[in-house]
């Protein structure tokens, strides 16, 4: 969480920093990988795709097993 910001906004604009840092030094996705461990920004995305907010702890438990389980 960055304090004063009640939004993922601050997150996201920071991760895209990072990214970009990552761009500029000539790492790409094989070399760095980004993991968000972050409820409030997933359910921001979950949102945005689609899902209901009555399935959202149901699509959690899937996402968290998705290593597992497998995306198909």
């Amino acid at each position: 969480d960055i304090w004063g910001v009640a939004t993922v906004e601050a997150e996201a604009e920071l991760l895209a920093a990072c990214v970009d840092l990552c761009t500029r030094l000539g790492l790409g996705p094989s070399d760095v990988g980004i993991r968000l461990s972050s409820r409030k920004a997933l359910s921001e995305i979950m949102e945005t795709m689609g899902v209901p907010p009555a399935l959202f702890t149901r699509a959690c438990v899937v996402v968290d097993k998705l290593d597992k389980i497998g995306k198909d």
